[in-house]
């Protein structure tokens, strides 16, 4: 809804348009975001119960005017003993803006996510690995031409319980895991 928001405004907007240089060859971003907290089958919720969104840090780099690669880490670390292993997620994709309109960007993202979470065992936790296939669609606006809030919106395809405890097998689904909002800083 964010998306469509922003992307109405920036065609019902009047103004000249200005030149918005963040997408050159050349160009490296710096984002924060988040979004929902994957609800991988098996996982077991953080001690204290977990929050419905998981924070991502990521890195973007434009091979050529309009495109970029971008790389994302998500890590939620337990600080107190016996409640096993860490969340830890590792994200590979690319960006490209197909429209720009004012302050307005349009861009389609691929991506791959390789997460490791914990799952519950007879004997208390262990860890498991889920592999997700996403596409998606977003929307930045941007406040200055190195400064812009956006979000996407992407369906992925999960598979999940990879290595988990003996006598598991693997899962699949269908999820939005992949989508979120996001501040990024280009320079």
């Amino acid at each position: 809804m964010i998306l469509l928001a922003l992307l109405a405004a920036s065609t019902a907007a009047s103004a000249p348009s200005t030149r918005m240089d963040f997408d050159q060859k050349g160009m490296i971003g710096l984002s924060f975001g988040f979004g929902p907290a994957p609800s991988l089958p098996g996982s077991t919720p953080n001690t204290p119960p977990a929050s419905p969104f998981a924070a991502v840090v990521g890195a973007t780099y434009f091979i050529a005017d309009g495109t970029a690669v971008r790389a994302e880490l998500g890590f939620d670390g337990f600080l107190s003993s016996g409640s096993g292993p860490a969340t830890l997620t590792l994200g590979a994709g690319m960006r490209m803006y197909q429209l720009k309109r004012h302050s307005v960007a349009v861009f389609v993202q691929p991506s791959v996510v390789l997460a490791r979470y914990r799952v519950i065992t007879g004997g208390g936790f262990d860890a498991a690995e889920a592999l997700t296939f996403a596409g998606g669609i977003g929307v930045e606006y941007l406040f200055t031409d190195r400064f812009s809030v956006g979000g996407v919106i992407a369906l992925g395809f999960t598979i999940g319980n990879i290595g988990g405890p003996t006598g598991s097998s693997t899962t699949t689904e269908l999820n939005t895991s992949t989508s979120g909002l996001f501040a990024n800083f280009y320079f």
